[in-house]
């Protein structure tokens, strides 16, 4: 930790990753594991063929929900308290949750990959309802990039909610959770085509449905995620840090 009294954003993105990097590969350790024997039950001894990976896909955005809760709740005393800058703090942390989201999203596309790879080798169809997200290679980079900012925008949501109870107090804090949260959730069912909100957009949600083309969703969740990083940042920088 010493070292860290450089203050570069660098340095702390380093000392997050080493604190929590360990419950990042245990995490995705245990979902590959996990749903590797679902896909194979299911697959191998059941009657029908589908995706068992697609299972997966609601648990990492809460994952790094959680993860980007503690940041500010358990590791911003730390750091100050240590010399480091509440601007390299806040910085460092943008890099690593960056990082982490980067990381999730590659994994859970290359899972689609992956299974595509087996379901075409025994002759089953990989999706029947959902929407194929690895139809062309062009298809499977665009929803690489879907993931990578779901994630993220989820990961500073949580960051953000945090702050705010931090910053502002319970009231303000719970009343964050919502518009915070927003972002992530309209991504989520604008990229499986949720045929609701995309009715409600009408003419943009018919386009934004197209399939098999590299959406917009990795522009909207760039979008939403630097206004939330935005917001985290302007709060960090102004905090007074509780000495309790």
């Amino acid at each position: 930790m010493t070292r860290l009294r450089t203050n570069r954003a660098t340095a702390v993105a380093a000392d997050l990753v080493r604190a929590q990097g360990y419950i990042v590969l245990l995490f995705w350790g245990a979902m590959i594991a996990l749903f590797g024997v679902i896909s194979t039950l299911v697959n191998i001894l059941g009657t029908s063929h589908s995706s068992a990976w697609v299972g997966a896909r609601w648990w990492p955005q809460f994952f790094l929900l959680s993860m980007g809760v503690q940041l500010t709740a358990q590791f911003l005393r730390i750091h100050v308290s240590h010399g480091v800058t509440r601007r390299a703090f806040a910085l460092g942390g943008v890099l690593y949750g960056v990082g982490m989201s980067v990381f999730s999203g590659i994994v859970m596309q290359l899972g689609f990959v992956v299974e595509r790879a087996v379901f075409a080798a025994n002759g089953w169809e990989q999706f029947h309802d959902q929407v194929d997200i690895v139809a062309s290679p062009l298809r499977a980079m665009g929803s690489g990039l879907e993931f990578v900012a779901l994630y993220a925008a989820y990961f500073f949501a949580g960051w953000l909610i945090s702050t705010c109870f931090y910053r502002l107090g319970v009231v303000i804090g719970l009343l964050s959770i919502i518009p915070a949260v927003a972002p992530s959730v309209t991504m989520e069912l604008l990229q499986w085509h949720n045929p609701t909100l995309l009715g409600m957009l009408g003419s943009a949600g018919r386009s934004l449905g197209l399939t098999g083309t590299v959406s917009t969703y990795p522009a909207i969740g760039a979008i939403a995620v630097a206004i939330l990083a935005a917001l985290t940042i302007a709060q960090l920088k102004t905090a007074a840090i509780n000495e309790k």
